[in-house]
């Protein structure tokens, strides 16, 4: 009985001490606080400037088992972080022992340019007088992708390639014989423009009497190249009966093409770049076509059904004309690789120069 009786008034003094003001349990910190916390712990460390919190919300929270410093509080905060800069190299890796080696890889997701999404979590701690933040930390357990946003916010935009100078001279250091430099720039600027290169800017240096050749910056070298050679171009008879390792039957010659296979043709040109009115490359399987201009049909007319043909450009074999052809109006082309077709094509929109050109000097601005 007097254990009831104390016990009850036990209970009763427990009952007037909760319902005290002063002894009420302290009310747990709002998921605004807790993300405000998050927000200035994260934002605080040096480490930390490269990035921004697009936003921070309260995802999860438990009570710790108590410790010697009273109850605690774990928040679980789900975080979205975004680039604010570029970090210098290396400093991510020095950071590992205040944002933590798990999470750094998740954070160079960021610093490439990427929307994260991460988890940190909050510590508190109970006081008499309130729940307090005891420590935060990032956990690179959890990660996604919201968005690849390309290059940083607050990153400087990626240098433009730099221009290509090339320095043009003939080969043998001067145009030929009734040729001009002008002239030279003419056909140069078509063929540019014809390769795709149309923003390159072209002009004589009269100091030195050079060409120079101004190209962008994403410009292909291989069609610079390209840009540069004579492009003569030529039509020569198939020997089909000659075979590459005999001697050469009077009137003919020995030509290469890409991959090594030798032919033996006519030295006889049978058609000139101007009896070629243009060319609709394709390149590949599927041929490319030649349309004649008048001399030139009438010219194929008079080989017609006479065996199969080299095209030939600067003494290298390209492409193959058949025989039957389907029009009298135009040679279809066989063998040519794409570079080759749309070579031909630029070529013979522009003509053929005087002489290769050469580049004397090269830089890039």
């Amino acid at each position: 009985m007097r254990n009831l009786v104390r016990s009850g008034a036990w209970l009763t003094v427990l009952a007037i001490s909760l319902a005290s003001p002063a002894l009420t349990a302290p009310s747990e910190p709002g998921e605004a606080s807790v993300a405000a916390t998050v927000r200035a712990g994260l934002t605080a460390d040096p480490c930390f400037r490269y990035f921004t919190i697009l936003d921070a919300k309260v995802a999860d929270k438990r009570l710790l088992a108590p410790g010697d410093g009273g109850k605690y509080l774990q928040y679980d905060v789900l975080l979205t972080i975004g680039p604010s800069g570029i970090p210098a190299p290396g400093l991510l890796d020095s950071c590992s022992y205040s944002i933590g080696g798990g999470s750094l890889s998740s954070l160079r997701l960021a610093a490439a340019g990427n929307v994260i999404a991460i988890h940190a979590s909050a510590t508190y701690v109970q006081w008499q007088s309130g729940w307090k933040p005891a420590s935060w930390s990032l956990s690179g357990e959890t990660v996604r992708i919201l968005r690849a946003s390309g290059p940083p916010r607050g990153a400087p935009p990626p240098s433009p390639p730099a221009r290509q100078s090339l320095r043009l001279r003939p080969q043998g250091a001067a145009s030929p014989p009734g040729t001009s430099l002008a002239e030279t720039v003419r056909i140069l600027r078509l063929r540019l423009t014809g390769l795709g290169i149309g923003e390159a800017d072209v002009r004589i240096d009269p100091k030195a009497s050079d060409i120079v050749l101004n190209a962008p910056g994403g410009a292909d070298p291989r069609r610079l190249k390209l840009a540069l050679i004579q492009g003569l171009l030529s039509v020569h008879r198939i020997d089909d009966q000659a075979t590459a390792t005999a001697p050469l039957p009077p009137g003919e010659m020995s030509v290469i093409q890409a991959d090594g296979r030798r032919f033996i043709v006519g030295r006889r040109n049978l058609f000139t770049s101007d009896l070629f009115q243009a060319a609709k490359a394709s390149g590949g399987s599927r041929p490319t076509l030649l349309t004649l201009t008048d001399p030139g049909k009438a010219r194929w007319a008079a080989l017609r059904g006479q065996g199969d043909y080299a095209l030939i450009l600067d003494g290298r074999v390209i492409g193959f004309v058949r025989s039957p052809q389907p029009s009298p109006d135009s040679l279809l082309v066989t063998g040519l690789s794409a570079e080759d077709a749309s070579t031909l094509e630029a070529i013979l929109a522009s003509g053929p120069l005087a002489a290769p050109l050469e580049v004397v000097a090269q830089s890039a601005k």
